[in-house]
């Protein structure tokens, strides 16, 4: 799978699940990640590196829409956010 599928179907996903992507310097869309369960979220897979946990994931993209008037993000928006949360440990700021 990769983080931009993942992402774009974040809410389908167990929100106790963690994400993992493949340990690379830049992070795109095309980037392979992993879901690991809640019950083995200690077992980082070989090659990849922690991202976020699902639910914070799910808490960014709503407060990207709370922070909008409740627009609903695309496809490259829920990424930037997620990305800029993952990096920044803060919510994208509005521009």
């Amino acid at each position: 799978m990769t983080l931009g599928e993942l992402v774009e179907s974040i809410h389908e996903c167990d929100e106790g699940s963690t994400i993992f992507v493949e340990d690379v310097p830049v992070l795109a869309p095309s980037t392979r990640a992993v879901l690991v369960p809640e019950e083995r979220e200690d077992e980082t897979p070989e090659g990849m590196r922690y991202l976020l946990e699902v639910f914070i994931a799910w808490e960014v993209l709503d407060a990207w829409s709370g922070q909008r008037d409740g627009a609903e993000p695309d496809s490259a928006q829920k990424f930037e956010a997620v990305i800029w949360y993952a990096e920044h440990d803060a919510y994208l700021p509005e521009n």
